[in-house]
């Protein structure tokens, strides 16, 4: 049996703890001057220490696909729709800028704009 079946399992299990490495608090995230209480579902994602999910994606798993200093290229894979119900994976690329642990801007490949979100608690 060779050894690059091992290296390939080695780096993919090294990137996925890269994902869960990042300087954030898990919890939930709202975008930066909506309240935290009652939020409404577009407004927020969450962050479970190793992967962000959204009202409308869940199942998501994410990786670290660079990373320089508090910028973060991350490659999200979803598989489920926010109620659960199975759906066809898609893969999504956005840069991450961490600017605390509970504050972070994300940029989505292929949009101009970006979105601040804070912290709101677990």
């Amino acid at each position: 049996m060779s050894g690059y079946p091992a290296l390939a399992l080695l780096a993919l299990v090294s990137t996925m703890a890269d994902a869960a490495q990042l300087p954030l608090k898990p919890g939930t995230y709202v975008l930066a001057g909506t309240a935290c209480k009652d939020p409404p579902f577009a407004a927020t994602l969450s962050y479970d220490g190793r992967a962000f999910s959204y009202p409308h994606a869940t199942g998501c798993r994410s990786a670290v696909a660079a990373h320089n200093g508090k910028t973060y290229k991350i490659a999200e894979t979803c598989s489920a729709l926010g109620d659960g119900t199975p759906a066809r994976a898609h893969t999504l690329t956005a840069t991450y800028t961490v600017d605390s642990r509970t504050r972070l801007v994300i940029r989505k490949a292929g949009e101009k704009g970006r979105s601040l979100y804070r912290w709101c608690g677990q």
